[in-house]
């Protein structure tokens, strides 16, 4: 199956948990943890994945950040190929694992003149992972335990209906959608293929496939997400955090638009400042892509305009003949926004 980026995202404030090293709080001003990149030891059981970045509250336990990093300050200066927390590259701003190179609807081959390349448009399927699918552990979260996905049960244990959390997830994908050169359709199929080691396929599942458990309780790592060409996501339904519905469920949508932000190709991004939804930390002062998100996701894949002959694939608006007519302009001055600068 090959190597397979991941990140989660948590929330941690300073208050002290039995049993635990930091106490975990919901956000709205809190700091949080992320992951770090690290790696797994390669099985038969288990082919080798990367870990997740991670960003930790002041004052949590060196003994914990030296678990999980590798050191106790939280980053080391190269990777070796061993246990948990054996690496931690030093961040900076918004530096993107590959982008989707090939999709259900786009397949192409890797390289050539027919490859996918960065700016390009692509379409993405996306569907939920039947309840019952086995989920492996991910192996980078201390306490978590493989079990099978429950999220249909728990978002219809929330939700009034099926329909209402549906709709909160194509929320998101929209607004990716309008801010990038990604489309999104929903994929009504999933067949409960072995998870996350599926590509996806046209009317059997998603490119990107969205399942739940137990990860490790309320707070800290609230979900995880790998990265392309996997896209799969992994909600923790033992976490009281999402039970809130407040602002059309912001708790819920902005993990949710996190996570895929992995699921095309983001990394985390410091300064915490709760400026940005790539940061490690899960809040609800803003909604959904910020400016630096939405211009990252337009250097992998273009804007909404990108593609003009509806093949989402070919970047027509690169051209003078195949330019996006936008039609008759009124007097005065004409915003269009966000658009891509390539």
């Amino acid at each position: 199956a090959g190597a397979r980026a991941w990140a989660a995202w948590g929330s941690v404030a300073n208050l002290s948990l039995p049993g635990s090293h930091t106490g975990i709080a919901p956000p709205a001003g809190g700091l949080g943890i992320g992951g770090p990149w690290g790696n797994v030891p390669e099985t038969a059981a288990r082919p080798w994945r990367e870990m997740p970045w991670v960003c930790f509250a002041p004052g949590t336990d060196a003994a914990l950040i030296a678990e999980i990093t590798g050191s106790p300050h939280g980053h080391t200066p190269a990777m070796p190929r061993g246990g948990r927390g054996a690496f931690q590259a030093a961040a900076f701003q918004f530096y993107n694992t590959p982008r989707w190179w090939s999709t259900a609807t786009n397949p192409a081959p890797r390289t050539g003149p027919n490859a996918l390349r960065q700016g390009d448009p692509i379409t993405l399927t996306w569907s939920i992972v039947p309840d019952g699918t086995w989920l492996d552990r991910s192996g980078a979260i201390p306490g978590e335990s493989s079990d099978r996905s429950d999220l249909e049960a728990f978002l219809d244990d929330i939700y009034p209906n099926r329909a209402t959390w549906l709709a909160l997830m194509q929320d998101v994908f929209d607004r990716w959608a309008e801010v990038s050169g990604i489309r999104y359709v929903y994929e009504p199929n999933d067949d409960g293929a072995a998870f996350p080691d599926n590509d996806g396929e046209l009317g059997v599942r998603g490119d990107v496939r969205i399942a739940g458990r137990s990860i490790d309780g309320n707070f800290n790592t609230l979900a995880y997400n790998y990265a392309p060409t996997r896209g799969d996501m992994v909600i923790d339904t033992a976490d009281s955090f999402f039970n809130s519905t407040s602002n059309n469920s912001l708790r819920f949508r902005n993990v949710f638009a996190h996570e895929h932000g992995h699921g095309i190709g983001m990394r985390h991004v410091c300064p915490r400042d709760f400026t940005k939804l790539m940061e490690p930390s899960a809040t609800t002062l803003f909604d959904g892509p910020q400016h630096d998100d939405i211009f990252s996701a337009q250097r992998q894949y273009g804007d909404r305009l990108e593609d003009t002959n509806g093949d989402n694939v070919s970047e027509d608006n690169d051209s003078f003949a195949d330019r996006t007519d936008l039609g008759e302009l009124a007097p005065g001055v004409t915003t269009l926004t966000p658009l891509s600068i390539d």
